[in-house]
């Protein structure tokens, strides 16, 4: 994790040649294979999906501990299938009657890498939050294509991207969300009630006490160690072998 966090090379990762098929994606050995960038976001044969498997099952068990019947993967929100032959599902669906607008929230967990080709073109090395912006817009357009789709029966909820970006960064969009979890947590508490999660039993730490630093502290904490774990994982099927002592094995 530290490694990631300090744009350091991998361990190891120098002795990976070639992303192998059936495994990998067949890319040759670059810049992105040292840095991990590769097993993140790159290898569509990867372990990426881990990130965004762990950040969906958090936001769930975070509403569900407000008493929010979030329902996680819930299917057949669109008429369009995935790849897999199933209606396109929601990470997290929100009932209306958790969410300020009084309509169900399809929550879309989505994660990205600001120093992806697509997003330097845009200036992400430059201007915050240029991949979450552009990934945000990407589901957006599904969305739309879709709603169109739908004509006169209109669709019977709201979609909401949450995009993250690989540094642990929220999208703009992902900011509204958050403040609205903020207030619906507000909305449940009762005039005196303690704010502590150690008054109140729950777990914590010195410096995650209360709700939004607990849940943040959660989701970045999440996300660092499934970037870490994709990054072990795709370097343990790729690298050479190595001997207890870490030396390269002919």
């Amino acid at each position: 994790m530290l490694r990631i966090r300090l744009g350091l090379d991998i361990a190891f990762a120098e002795c990976i040649t070639e992303c192998k098929k059936p495994d990998g994606c067949g890319a040759k050995a670059n810049t992105s294979f040292y840095n991990g960038r590769h097993a993140m976001t790159v290898c569509g044969k990867g372990d990426r999906i881990i990130n965004h498997n762990k950040t969906r099952d958090w936001i769930h068990q975070m509403y569900r501990r407000l008493g929010v019947a979030a329902k996680k993967e819930q299917k057949g929100l669109y008429s369009q299938l995935t790849s897999y032959g199933q209606m396109k599902p929601a990470d997290v669906l929100l009932p209306g009657s958790s969410s300020p607008s009084g309509v169900s929230w399809a929550l879309d967990v989505a994660v990205t890498d600001p120093t992806s080709k697509n997003a330097l073109a845009k200036n992400s090395h430059k201007k915050p939050l240029v991949a979450a912006a552009i990934r945000y817009e990407q589901k957006m357009t599904v969305h739309r294509k879709a709603l169109e789709e739908a004509g006169g029966r209109g669709l019977h909820f709201e979609k909401k991207p949450l995009v993250f970006e690989t540094t642990g960064a929220m999208g703009v969009e992902t900011k509204k969300w958050w403040k609205s979890v903020v207030e619906l947590y507000h909305a449940q508490r009762e005039p005196g009630e303690p704010t502590s999660r150690r008054e109140l039993g729950l777990d914590y730490t010195w410096s995650a006490n209360h709700f939004s630093s607990f849940w943040l502290q959660t989701l970045s904490l999440c996300q660092a160690v499934a970037l870490a774990e994709s990054v072990d994982s795709w370097v343990s099927h790729h690298a050479p072998c190595v001997d207890v002592l870490g030396s390269i094995c002919e």
